[in-house]
């Protein structure tokens, strides 16, 4: 089903796949797997040092040597026990036949009809984890759920190898929060596939924080009427981490909703692409549709490359539009700042603070806010991935009523 859902995908970005392929970045990955490259005797560690330091108690962890799951509504399955890759991949297609044939674990999430769940699960990669994960959140339900990729050593290169199929079912609605805090000499290639079904909503949430080589494609459809759907990615790189994101995101019928805002925060030689496509097809009358994609670049040696753009076969339209823009920091609003007392360094790291803010403002949960803000926080602080980052409020202003970070907008700022 993952592999034809992601012929439509590419049906989509038909018009786009020339100029794509000219801006595509290629992904090696090599490595190899067998129950005795895990390294046992450490997991429990950096397992516990994580769920200390995030004051998480997962319900489920999945490595390449074990997994085990807390949860009645978490089912994992091992698929092989040895596994050697050596490849490149440039695209989704590529990634996806990759982990569909090579797949070691299978995670499926069911929330049933009527149930209200709020879960996390850790993932953790020694040498290389193929991995793919369903999660179905039936009519009427609700899913909160973090995910959180690591790598199963603080220098050692791995590779991380996610495919996400997620369907959010009628009146339903799923908060999904993921981050990618693997360590900076990896490779991440994922690809996920997400339909939202009449009346639904579905908030997709996701921070590439680690990493050397980011390859990520999104495919989501507002499926069914007057369903919802918003997609938010940030990138945040130092020294030479590369990222090459694609989303598209349809309208696929009535009234129906879907927003693509994507950010990202340069340091060093860091590069980004991002590739994000809106299609409103002929039947999506009413819909509204938006790309947004906004750049900061801290250094004359970044790279930042937007390419939204859409595709409308309907005149009756809400509101359809796509933007992007980058920019460095705000010498006026450092100088104004510096004028309150604040010091240079410091009010440079407040502007991107605010910055960081606005993809955090997105997560609903309280306490995944504050994580996915702690680990980026952690590495704008260090100029380096925190491996295992201390979950904090400090810094984070708070909403008495909801009591969680409201805008997560950071102390000393007010920059939105």
């Amino acid at each position: 089903m993952q592999m034809e859902i992601l012929k439509e995908y590419e049906e989509v970005i038909e018009r786009q796949r020339e100029l794509y392929k000219r801006y595509e970045l290629k992904a090696e990955i090599n490595a190899e797997y067998t129950e005795q490259s895990a390294q046992n005797d450490e997991e429990g560690k950096l397992i516990n040092n994580i769920e200390k330091n995030s004051c998480l108690n997962f319900d489920a962890v999945i490595t390449e040597n074990k997994h085990y799951s807390k949860s009645n509504a978490i089912k994992i399955e091992q698929n092989q026990r040895k596994l050697a890759i050596k490849t490149e991949v440039s695209n989704a297609e590529d990634m996806a036949k990759l982990i569909h044939n090579n797949a070691l674990k299978q995670v499926t999430i069911e929330v049933m009809e009527g149930v209200h769940l709020e879960l996390s699960i850790l993932l953790l990669s020694h040498k290389i984890l193929p991995v793919s994960i369903i999660v179905n959140v039936h009519n009427n339900a609700s899913l909160s759920l973090l995910e959180w990729f690591a790598s199963g050593t603080e220098r050692g290169s791995s590779a991380m190898l996610p495919m996400q199929q997620i369907t959010v079912g009628k009146e339903a609605r799923a908060d999904i929060s993921i981050l990618h805090n693997e360590n900076e000499s990896s490779v991440l290639a994922g690809v996920s596939i997400v339909k939202a079904y009449e009346n639904a909503e579905l908030k997709l949430a996701t921070a590439f924080v680690g990493n050397a080589m980011t390859k990520s494609a999104l495919f989501a459809s507002a499926f069914g009427k007057n369903s919802t759907l918003q997609v938010n990615e940030l990138a945040f790189g130092t020294g030479s981490q590369v990222f090459d994101t694609s989303t598209a995101i349809v309208n696929s019928t009535e009234e129906t909703t879907a927003e693509d805002r994507a950010r990202c925060v340069l340091f060093d030689n860091a590069h980004y692409i991002g590739k994000g496509f809106a299609k409103v097809k002929k039947e999506a009358t009413s819909a509204y549709s938006y790309v947004e994609h906004r750049g900061l670049q801290i250094g004359s040696n970044t790279k930042y490359v937007p390419m939204p753009d859409m595709s409308i076969d309907t005149r009756n339209v809400k509101f359809a539009s796509h933007s992007a823009s980058s920019m460095p920091i705000d010498a006026n609003a450092i100088f104004y700042m510096m004028s309150r007392g604040i010091g240079e360094e410091e009010a440079k790291m407040a502007f991107v603070e605010g910055f960081l803010s606005k993809h955090i403002s997105q997560i609903s949960s309280g306490r995944f806010k504050e994580i996915v803000a702690s680990a980026l926080i952690s590495k704008l602080r260090e100029g380096k991935t925190v491996y295992a980052p201390v979950t904090s409020t400090k810094g984070i202003w708070y909403d008495k009523e909801t009591n969680s970070s409201a805008a997560a907008k950071m102390k000393t700022t007010g920059i939105v």
